[in-house]
């Protein structure tokens, strides 16, 4: 063998490096973050949230009702804490 390192080992390393670093992000959400949601989330509907952006925010909320006294994790909806009409925007902030 020619290489210090067997390159099955080498991709192993380099998936488990990747994958924390992944990890890292999804469980720390940054302001870059929101920000990189919230221009994924534009769209002509207002009230229309992005797959990314609920999905994020459903994942922050353990996949649960976040209404207190509820503990449902059936057909969640994602609310706007300023509505639309009265100026609120996608960002992650306001749902």
């Amino acid at each position: 063998k020619s290489h210090k390192y067997n390159i099955e080992s080498l991709l192993v390393h380099l998936i488990e490096k990747e994958l924390k670093s992944y990890e890292s992000i999804r469980i720390k959400p940054s302001k870059a973050n929101e920000i990189a949601a919230f221009k994924k989330s534009k769209s002509k509907n207002p009230r229309q949230i992005s797959k990314f952006l609920r999905n994020d925010v459903l994942e922050a909320a353990g996949y649960k009702c976040q209404h207190p006294g509820c503990d449902s994790n059936h057909f969640l909806q994602i609310d706007h804490i300023v509505p639309v009409r009265r100026g609120g925007d996608q960002r992650r902030s306001n749902l």
